[in-house]
């Protein structure tokens, strides 16, 4: 709860979450209205140049919010999405799942399984955070991006660029740390976007308490 009293739950925001796709239809991004917490759906796919801003939006273009864009791809990008925002509920064995974020909103960008045209994706995101459905809706419909999510690892020094870019103008940036594992003592994340030490950059690993309340337990 904030000093308004008002939940910290993500309201006013939208995540942007760079990875394989989404089933916008999926339970856990379901509104009481019936309408879908993923307010864009979109696709990239490598340009050249990476970065021109007069060619690469023509390489990221939309998937209808009713179509699953994640099918043939894991689930993957859904299940991040989940992590992000997904609706808290319980499931038949007593497990509680839900989102860290209920309350926000979120943009999909698929840069495809082999995560392809992820330039493109940052360079959306950087031009676009403000007003991710369009400067014509609503910020209560459609609010700015104000954090990217991103699952997977990569060293390509272009990501590097584009995230300062992003931090420079008030969006954090969530990494995945490394996907190697380790027992949480040192830093497994020997990728160069996600190792940058600029503030707004954050590189997060799962920890299981085990239940005991403790710091005794696992990164996952």
């Amino acid at each position: 709860i904030d000093r308004h009293g008002r939940p910290l739950d993500g309201r006013g925001v939208t995540i942007a979450v760079i990875d394989t796709g989404i089933d916008p239809t999926h339970p856990a991004f379901l509104l009481p209205s019936g309408r879908s917490k993923v307010v864009r759906s979109l696709t990239a796919v490598p340009c050249i140049p990476a970065q021109a801003t007069s060619e690469y939006l023509n390489c990221v273009t939309d998937v209808p919010t009713s179509v699953n864009s994640d099918v043939g791809a894991g689930g993957h990008g859904t299940f991040v999405g989940g992590v992000a925002v997904g609706n808290r509920f319980t499931l038949p064995d007593g497990t509680r799942v839900g989102g860290n974020a209920p309350g926000a909103r979120l943009v999909m960008i698929s840069a495809t399984v082999a995560l392809q045209g992820i330039d493109q994706a940052f360079a959306w995101v950087l031009a676009h955070h403000r007003h991710p459905c369009g400067a014509g809706v609503s910020a209560r419909a459609c609010p700015p991006i104000k954090v990217v999510s991103l699952s997977w690892g990569d060293n390509d020094p272009i990501f590097a660029g584009l995230e300062r870019q992003l931090v420079a103008e008030g969006v954090v940036v969530v990494w995945a740390n490394g996907n190697t594992g380790g027992d949480g003592s040192t830093s497994h994340s020997n990728d160069v976007p996600a190792a940058d030490p600029t503030p707004g950059i954050l590189t997060i690993a799962g920890y299981d308490d085990l239940g005991t309340g403790t710091r005794h337990g696992r990164v996952d």
